[in-house]
Formats: C-alpha cells, structure tokens, sequence
C-alpha cells in the first residue's frame, strides 16, 4: 500500500472514532422527562444528583501510560504536563539537552555530539541523519481520558519556520483509547534563498496513530501503533569559499554564494508496531511484540552541469562514476521482527527472558540483489528494587560471537552506576554503497566495540 493510501485511511479511521466517541458520549447523556412532567421535587432532587455524580474535567481525568509501563511491570499512570516550562525547547537539538548538532535550521540532518552506543546489536541501514525526526512507536504515550483531550503545540519563527505537534485521543470505552499525532516542520533557506518568503529548505510531515486496549481485570492488554515520516531536506552543499573570499563573506548568510540549488534528500520511514500481553498470575505473564519497518532514502541533484556554474574552482562533487547530468541514489530498508517472551515477579524481583527473530531486507539503485541475512536472538532481564528509589538489576541480549550485550545497573538516591559491554555488527552503509559519486565494495569490517 503506498503512503498517501496510509494518509487517506488515517483520515477515515480518524473521522469515524470521532463520530463514535460523540455517539458513545451522548449515549451515557442522563435522560430526562418531559418538562411539563418535571416538578419542583423533581427539578430539586435531579440537581442535586448531578452535583453529587457530576465530574471537574481537567489535568485529574486524564492521564498516560507508556509500553514498556506495561511490559516492565510498572505500570503507573503519568500526569499529563501542564507547566509552562518547556516551552522554549523548539527544535530536536533543544529537546535533547543540546547533547546533539544539526546544520543550522529546523529539520536537517542532525548528529550526536558524543558517542553513543548502538542500540541494535544487528545490523541497520548506516542512514541516521533523521531518524531522530520519527516518531517511535515505542516512545508513543498511550491515554485514558474521561473527556476528549486534544494537545495543540503551534510554534514559528523567522524564515518561515514552524513546527505544529497535535495530539487527539479520546476513550471509546473506558477500556479503549484511540488516538492520532499530527508532527509538521516547515523552514525556508536561510543560505542561498531565491524568493523572500517560501522557498523551503525542510518539508517535513509525520503521523502516529495508536490504541490500547485492556480487559477490565486487566489480565489482556493491546496496544497498536503506527508511525509515518516523509522528511524532505533541500540541500545546498555549504558557502562557496574559495581563494577570492573573504572571511568576512562567511558570515553574510542570505546574500552567501552555496554549492548546490537542485540537489535534495528524502526519507520516507513507516513502522507497524503491535505488543499484547496475557496476565496468568504475578509470577507469570506472556507477551508477544512485532515490528515491520520501512526506511527509504534518496538523494536527487537533477542538474549536475549547472552546480559549476556558480563555483570559480573545481566542482562540489568531485567525481561522477555514472551520469554527468544528474544523480539519484536511493536505498531501501525493512524488516519484519518478532519476540516472545515470559516475565513475572517474585517478590520485588523482576525477570523477563524472550527469544527475537528478525527478517531484514536492503537493496541499492545501483547495485544487483538484495542484502539479507535472519538474525535470532535471545535475551532477559531482571530488576531488584529496594524500597521505592534503589535498584539493582541487568540485562544481556545474545546474536554470535559477534554481537550481544552486557549491561548492569545500580540506581539510587546517593549514586548511579552503570556498566556497558557491547560488540555490534557495522552497518549495511559501512560495508557497501555504490552512488554516483562515490562506491566501496564488500568492506571486511569486524564488530564494533563498546566498553562504557
């Protein structure tokens, strides 16, 4: 199914659990009799059971829990935020403690500033730059309202950025949400803009749609969720500096000379995500979660000749090993994972062991086959909690010889310590890539890894 398919059953899903929660509501709306049947009596006796039944809607009736809540056994519920203090975090840079480094404006490729260790012991794609604009179905908050809660977050600035997040969920029974997440970034050029106003450097759009379900004794629980990214970056290559610039040209930004005007990049990643649980006892549950993904990467320039004509020395891309006039690269990712697995507690123990098994898939444009090899893990945890602030606790997940991790934990109010041990397979990127500018082939590299 292609992703404007996703968009328009996205908008029927959406407007049909609108109707039905309007319906549901007005269904559970008191009925009352006819006016010239209602007495003074009655008029008395009526109000004071709807003061004494009535509900103060507000922050109070309206919380969130999150999946690993429910698969960690610590499921408690999370006030919604009401404080004003967040506010001035705008972008994926401010939102991350500025522990990160993007290219200057709202939506581009962004990057870590320290290391951090891979969290996928298998291999993955190597196409980072925007992953942290998606929206993982795993971060998703899953609500409980008893009235229709809807969260709007509108921001712009100068250059015709914004960002809009909405977020609607309402309950269709007291068991079951449903919900949808609108995310939007938009920037205009602040280097080599040809209009004042609308000529867009990031187009980009995201979708999440999610629903919980749980029996009433809880002994069932669902959740679903689907994410949906299509990220578009203008690409201009950086400021022309050669030997007639001054240092002082660097800084004119707007009025800058760049290296590319028809060069962009494009990720278009979804992800179908599903985890159920079934409660036997406290020492014993069984869950079930799944994953299919898919990332899609492009790069196009659609006038190589022309990217010369504004640069006095040399061209941008300094070789072309396929087409002289244009270039378009693109890749493509997905797979399909599943894992089963027990957990429970004993006591203030908790112990969770699970077997995982992954069917990846990776193609180039420009290279013959398709890269793929099933990956089966196994994996636990457990967890000690003394009182309600220490605990003490690990976790380890096995592939080869090549690829598992070690990683134990201490926390409490005094001092926190952690131990990392790590060997992860390097990506697809790192070990083959043909594009028009550049290629390598079949790189023998060995495992990364990660004491920390």
């Amino acid at each position: 199914m292609r992703p404007d398919k996703y968009l328009i059953l996205f908008a029927f899903l959406f407007i049909v659990a609108t109707g039905w929660i309007n319906q549901v509501h007005a269904q559970i709306t008191p009925t009352r009799r006819p006016a010239t049947e209602t007495t003074d009596e009655d008029t008395t006796e009526i109000n004071k059971a709807q003061k004494q039944d009535s509900i103060l809607y507000g922050p109070n009736t309206t919380h969130y829990i999150l999946e690993e809540d429910v698969k960690f056994n610590r499921e408690v519920p999370h006030d919604i935020d009401t404080t004003l203090l967040p506010v001035y975090n705008y972008t994926v840079v401010d939102r991350h403690k500025n522990l990160l480094q993007d290219l200057g404006n709202v939506g581009t490729a962004v990057t870590p500033v320290f290391y951090i260790p891979p969290q996928i012991l298998g291999v993955t794609p190597g196409f980072d730059a925007y992953g942290y604009y998606f929206m993982d179905p795993k971060e998703a908050k899953y609500y409980n309202t008893q009235s229709p809660y809807t969260r709007i977050e509108a921001i712009f600035g100068g250059n015709g950025r914004s960002i809009t997040d909405v977020t609607f969920s309402g309950n269709i029974t007291p068991e079951w949400n449903i919900g949808v997440r609108y995310l939007g970034r938009n920037a205009d050029k602040q280097l080599g803009a040809e209009q004042s106003k609308g000529d867009r450097q990031t187009t980009s759009t995201g979708f999440n749609f999610f629903t919980h379900y749980r029996t009433r004794n809880k002994k069932y629980q669902v959740f679903f969720n689907f994410s949906w990214l299509n990220h578009k970056v203008e690409e201009s290559g950086g400021i022309v500096h050669d030997t007639t610039t001054l240092l002082e040209d660097l800084f004119d930004y707007e009025d800058a000379r760049i290296y590319l005007r028809n060069a962009y990049d494009r990720e278009l990643r979804y992800n179908l995500h599903v985890y159920h649980q079934y409660v036997i006892s406290d020492l014993l549950q069984v869950y079930h979660e799944a994953d299919q993904q898919v990332q899609k990467n492009e790069f196009h320039d659609t006038n190589l000749k022309s990217e010369t004509n504004d640069i006095t020395e040399g061209d941008f891309f300094v070789r072309k090993t396929m087409f002289e006039d244009t270039t378009y690269d693109a890749t493509r990712f997905s797979y399909l994972q599943n894992e089963v697995g027990v957990k429970g507690k004993v006591g203030d123990l908790f112990y969770n062991f699970y077997l995982k098994y992954k069917i990846p898939r990776f193609t180039y444009r420009h290279l013959m086959g398709r890269y793929a090899k099933t990956e089966q893990y196994f994996g636990g945890r457990i967890n000690y909690q003394f009182g309600e602030k220490t605990a003490v606790g690990g976790e380890t997940e096995y592939l080869s010889l090549d690829a598992y991790k070690l990683h134990g934990y201490f926390k409490s109010p005094f001092v926190d310590a952690t131990y990392l041990r790590q060997r992860s397979l390097p990506s697809y990127l790192a070990r083959t890539y043909r594009g028009n500018h550049n290629s390598w082939y079949e790189n023998d590299f060995g495992p990364v890894d990660v004491d920390q």
